[in-house]
């Protein structure tokens, strides 16, 4: 494989590099194959990004080199010209951050370049509405048991939070913790039924 190509990704320029780079030394995945693998699930994940501010959690000497990665909340200058970003009042010390937005194939190829394992929220809300609504509750293990459905139920039930907004919330589970909790949570709830 090249070590660097230049790549046309849905009619929008982008120059590869270091495609042989080992991100995943275990497995032995390369720069590479991840920014493929990116390419073809980016239907499944680019509508749970779009219209969200990012926050990049980069791992340029790969995922088990934890000192070289680094989370990166400003959007690069060196982006290219048709990736999007969304200045977001990052509070009183921060002050206004451009952060990158996700919204298509090739914004997700370019951040699969950067090595941008993780993309985080830096906002639950969309971008665009109210400041301080949650479009989306994030579920991970929190220290104390029952946490989870709590912070579910207030995001859900708050006063603050129209109806016709909830509706159109996602859910999402993250990490290893959050998956073992929803699974725990919905066990809990199933188990009344169980004959």
């Amino acid at each position: 494989m090249a070590t660097s190509r230049q790549v046309e990704v849905d009619g929008r320029e982008l120059k590869l590099t270091n495609l042989d780079k080992v991100l995943y030394p275990e497995a032995g995945f390369t720069k590479g194959e991840v920014v493929d693998y990116y390419a073809k699930v980016a239907p499944a994940i680019v509508p749970h990004l779009a219209g969200r501010a990012l926050t990049l959690r980069r791992f340029p000497e790969g995922v088990d080199d934890t000192d070289a990665a680094f989370f990166e909340k400003r959007c690069p200058k060196h982006r290219p010209e048709w990736v999007r970003t969304a200045a977001v009042e990052a509070g009183p010390h921060a002050g206004v951050i451009d952060f990158c937005v996700c919204e298509d194939r090739a914004t997700l190829v370019w951040m699969a370049q950067l090595a941008a394992i993780g993309a985080g929220l830096a906002t639950l809300a969309r971008l665009g509405r109210i400041q301080g609504i949650v479009s989306r509750a994030i579920l991970n293990r929190l220290q104390r048991d029952g946490a989870i459905a709590i912070a579910v139920r207030v995001a859900v039930r708050s006063d603050e939070v129209p109806a016709d907004l909830v509706a159109h919330a996602d859910v999402v589970v993250d990490g290893p913790a959050g998956v073992a909790a929803l699974l725990a949570e919905l066990g809990a709830r199933l188990r009344p039924s169980l004959p």
